[in-house]
């Protein structure tokens, strides 16, 4: 008996699930934005935010890598979380790939166009099981410019199973 289980990323059981990212939009701080850190390098906490007035950016010389980092918050091991953000390239970058979601799973936004615009992404990963869960961070590596992030969420979801066809072989 042939079964095809499809796997379906849900929003977990409430449709209203809380944001588990302090300060999400970078509003509150006063010299940084509250719950997050610079790792290294040259960052900023901007006044141009796509919603509110507050963002973070990170620039780069095209040969180093930086990000913030999320100071807040971790992650529970072996947990499925739905990152969903808004990031820019400015229009004079060139190179490189912004980096976002856990320092333990990584997912490079290659794909963000370098026209000074925001653009929203999304994706679901998976914590590591044990040990280091790893930090919730937004970068960049090897960008010769400018990357900017705002109206950072982080959901936790749940597998749902669904059989597809007529469960025979």
């Amino acid at each position: 008996m042939r079964m095809i289980a499809l796997s379906l990323l849900l929003i977990a059981p409430f449709a209203s699930a809380q944001n588990l990212v302090p300060n999400p939009s970078f509003e509150r701080g006063t010299n940084e934005p509250e719950g997050w850190r610079l790792n290294s390098g040259v960052g900023k906490w901007e006044s141009f935010g796509r919603t509110g007035k507050r963002c973070v950016s990170v620039a780069g010389n095209g040969n180093d890598s930086n990000a913030w980092e999320c100071v807040g918050w971790k992650p529970e091991g072996g947990k499925l979380y739905r990152i969903r953000f808004f990031v820019r390239r400015s229009p004079d970058s060139a190179g490189g790939t912004p980096i976002t979601g856990f320092s333990t799973v990584n997912r490079d936004a290659w794909d963000v166009p370098t026209d000074g615009k925001w653009h929203m992404r999304e994706f679901v990963c998976r914590t590591p099981m044990e040990g280091n869960t790893g930090v919730l961070r937004f970068g960049q590596w090897h960008v010769n410019g400018t990357v900017s992030y705002d109206d950072i969420e982080v959901l936790p979801v749940i597998a749902v199973h669904k059989i597809v066809g007529h469960g025979t072989w």
